[in-house]
């Protein structure tokens, strides 16, 4: 509860009587008014609320304006904002206009002794209010202190379980580490016992292992002995099939070991004789067959290369197969004339394919290299000729010529392809590249 004791009022009035947040905010929301009745100075809970600095129940200085405390969040003395408004009382108002002139006592000395009787009524009101203030200073001071005791035994309570807490943890953690460290024997018991176990096993295991490298290494002797003895067989009975064989009149009998490239220097030295003798191209042509499989079969295709191109340069051109195959060797090598001599060559004797199981697939294979084999001419002198100038007649020439070429072959191979139902696109691009597309149908 406020009680007036100072001559500050700002007026407040509510529509309804009752007061609003937005009302308080717009009339108290001021540093010159602190009490919540809108007074500038009074009393709350028996203490004098005025300009300066109010205290919180443990005597901690606030600003007047407060109505919370900082530290602990409770009411201070102004806190409740919405207490009515109290009215003038005309002898207070009287009695504080009787007391302004007598508030400067430089400007009238004497007049001071004149004051003092005005002021006597409200000596004794203020002296019990005082009395009833110290009173509840005294009890509040009484239930701090009372509150304090209780927090302190509170405070000790939890030091002792506190102490007793740790206590019963060291205890544990002995007890623990007592687990542990016969855990950690018992383990190192075990790993001794498991080491020396370990080490009878590795004991045994390496005496296993010599003996079992003795018993190979006596196998490996006699495994040894075994081959050299089937070497010297063998070689021996080589020797005497090379005797045999010095003669190599039997060229049936040569051709499985020639498939398998199997022939001797002294077989293929005959052979080679027989092919310098007179004999005649019929004989000539089974001997460089045979030669050619050897080196076919040796997987030596220096060796099969030459052959070949003897046999097709000094003996005969009719077996396409032969020509076909080393067609492909030079397109592979990037003699692409020579490529293109063989591929024809082969397609004249086309009809000995007819027949064979692959006999279209040949066909195809043939018109295909061709055609490729003078694109890739074509190509190389298209640049001859860019590098030299539209001057170089030579270049030029070669140009068209392999220009042409290009579009007759891939027109073939194109008109083959649609005939045999087989791929048509690679042989239509190219022949539209060197061509339109009216000749390429």
């Amino acid at each position: 509860m406020f009680i007036l004791v100072s001559s500050f009022f700002c007026g407040v009035a509510w529509a309804d009587g009752k007061p609003t947040w937005e009302s308080f905010k717009s009339n108290f929301a001021n540093d010159m008014i602190v009490c919540s009745d809108g007074w500038a100075t009074c009393l709350a809970s028996e203490e004098t609320v005025e300009f300066g600095q109010v205290q919180d129940t443990r005597g901690r200085f606030h600003a007047n304006d407060m109505r919370i405390g900082f530290f602990d969040f409770e009411p201070l003395p102004s806190f409740d904002p919405f207490v009515e408004p109290r009215t003038y009382q005309e002898e207070a108002v009287a009695e504080v206009e009787q007391q302004q002139p007598e508030a400067q006592p430089e400007a009238q000395p004497e007049a001071q002794p004149e004051a003092q009787p005005e002021a006597q009524p409200e000596a004794q009101p203020e002296a019990q209010e005082e009395a009833e203030r110290r009173r509840a200073e005294a009890a509040a001071q009484k239930a701090e202190d009372e509150r304090i005791a209780e927090q302190e035994r509170r405070a000790e309570e939890a030091r002792r379980a506190e102490e007793e807490r740790i206590r019963a943890e060291a205890a544990a953690e002995k007890a623990e580490e007592a687990r542990l460290a016969e855990q950690e024997r018992k383990a190192e018991e075990e790993r001794k016992a498991e080491e020396a176990r370990e080490a009878e096993e590795a004991r045994k295991a390496e005496q296993e292992r010599k003996a079992e490298e003795e018993r190979k290494a006596e196998e490996k002797k006699a495994e040894e002995a075994r081959k050299a003895a089937a070497a010297k067989k063998a070689e021996e009975e080589r020797k005497k099939a090379e005797i045999q064989a010095a003669r190599c009149d039997d060229l049936i009998a040569l051709e499985a070991p020639a498939l398998m490239g199997q022939l001797s220097k002294v077989q293929q030295s005959c052979l080679e004789k027989r092919l310098a003798s007179g004999e005649a191209l019929t004989q000539k042509d089974k001997v460089s067959k045979v030669l050619i499989a050897n080196a076919e079969g040796k997987g030596d295709r220096t060796a099969w290369e030459k052959r070949v191109r003897y046999h097709l340069q000094k003996i005969g051109k009719s077996d396409p197969n032969m020509c076909m195959g080393y067609a492909i060797q030079m397109y592979k090598k990037k003699r692409y004339r020579e490529a293109i001599k063989w591929s024809e060559t082969a397609l004249e004797n086309k009809r000995l394919f007819q027949g064979t199981r692959n006999f279209q697939s040949k066909v195809y294979a043939l018109y295909k290299i061709r055609a490729r084999s003078a694109s890739k001419l074509y190509t190389a002198a298209a640049q001859n000729a860019l590098k030299a100038g539209e001057g170089d007649t030579k270049f030029q020439a070669e140009k068209e010529k392999y220009k042409g070429k290009t579009k007759n072959f891939s027109r073939e191979w194109l008109l083959y392809a649609k005939s045999s139902k087989q791929d048509i696109k690679e042989a239509m691009q190219m022949c539209i590249s060197t061509a339109d597309v009216e000749f390429c149908k």
